[in-house]
């Protein structure tokens, strides 16, 4: 069980019981996710990250109406309410 789960001594397991099975997971220290993602372009800012998720958020609640002027419109709604201008 320790090898299939890829566990090392000391590591925490969650059990889950689903329609009547025990279902057993590791619980992964935040530490041992360090760089699992590659990524081979330039550090995003933060004002990327916040474009990313207004334009992410846009899209799910417009759907098809969305468009990158209804996201100018969001990121001022945005600036104006967090006191950034």
């Amino acid at each position: 069980m320790r090898d299939a789960l890829e566990l090392e001594p000391g590591d925490k397991v969650r059990y889950f019981i689903f329609d009547g099975e025990v279902r057993i997971a590791p619980v992964r220290p935040i530490e041992r996710l360090f760089g699992i993602l590659k990524y081979d372009g330039p550090p995003a800012t933060l004002e990327d990250m916040d474009r990313a998720i207004a334009e992410g958020a846009c899209r799910r609640v417009l759907g098809d109406d969305w468009s990158p002027e209804r996201l100018e419109d969001a990121d001022r709604m945005a600036a104006e309410a967090s006191g950034r201008k």
